[in-house]
């Protein structure tokens, strides 16, 4: 195949993030009878057909940027994820030679995928997820397993997942007059979630690609306030004159407006216990971020 010279190449839009940027039930807005509601905060993916998915990735704010550049969005095909495993697996489908599978939330699997190249991307967005899905490889019974923060709750229902941390943290982190050593861990994680997703940016910025960072909740803000390169590329939310730093503010700041499904009263009756955001939520997301991206493209080089 030989193109003529004067074809131009038509690059994607990538979009790294949770259930958030994925488009979770999305699929209740088709009313279809075959929709499933799921008990809250939950997901089956059993209960959830290509139909659903199709209705699903047209309604998403990736898809809605994407069609007003006239272009695709590549996201990955599971949902959920914690950030660094995030990481991870974007690494390496940027760099492997070899397809790439990469655990997404702690016990589940991505879809093998072929490496793809810098230069089939022009923009790359990635949206932080909560931090208590973070992991850490501990050694546990002699091996290495990735824990994380939900591991390790009140309820304590993995003791020895639980044992195995807090024998860690002990030998770790110290109380200080000021903060316990298991906020101190917390603290430490949120920043090398932070210093993890920099990397990555960086990484395709000399590659590049352009790059922006969001958050769906508000512990990872401050960071990226605090950070001047992030900071630079940090997309908030305007929303009837007013500006957000996070989808959790935005959506919980506007309870009346139903920016999240659970508060979409003008097209649920009785609406689902689910707060993730609601179409007129998606498109809301979607123009502050077609916003940053052409604010981006009119940086000086």
């Amino acid at each position: 195949m030989k193109l003529r010279a004067n074809k131009p190449r038509t690059k994607a839009l990538c979009f790294a993030g949770c259930s958030f940027t994925w488009g979770q039930n999305l699929w209740y807005y088709t009313a279809l009878d075959s929709l499933v509601e799921f008990q809250p905060y939950g997901y089956d993916p059993s209960n959830v057909n290509i139909v659903h998915h199709a209705f699903r990735k047209k309604w998403n704010w990736p898809t809605q940027v994407a069609n007003h550049f006239n272009t695709v969005a590549v996201t990955h095909e599971k949902n959920g994820g914690n950030n660094n495993q995030m990481v991870e697996y974007w690494k390496n489908t940027f760099s492997s030679k070899e397809p790439v599978t990469v655990k997404a939330f702690v016990r589940d699997n991505f879809e093998k995928t072929s490496p793809i190249n810098y230069s089939d991307i022009s923009h790359f967005v990635f949206q932080f997820t909560g931090w208590m899905r973070s992991t850490v490889k501990l050694p546990i019974d002699g091996k290495e397993e990735y824990i994380c923060m939900f591991d390790i709750g009140p309820e304590d229902w993995n003791k020895r997942r639980s044992a195995a941390f807090f024998d860690w943290l002990d030998k770790n982190y110290q109380d200080t007059s000021d903060c316990s050593a298991l906020g101190i861990f917390h603290q430490d994680l949120k920043k090398r979630d932070v210093a993890l997703v920099k990397d990555l940016l960086q990484t395709l910025e000399n590659n590049g690609v352009k790059t922006h960072v969001m958050t769906w909740m508000p512990e990872f803000c401050d960071f990226i306030e605090q950070d001047e390169w992030l900071s630079k590329r940090f997309i908030k939310f305007t929303y009837n004159g007013s500006e957000y730093r996070c989808i959790e503010e935005l959506a919980k700041g506007n309870r009346d407006k139903g920016i999240a499904i659970i508060d979409d009263t003008e097209f649920f009756e009785e609406t689902p216990i689910d707060d993730h955001l609601s179409i007129k939520g998606n498109k809301i997301v979607a123009d502050n971020v077609i916003r940053a991206i052409e604010s981006r493209e009119r940086w000086p080089e």
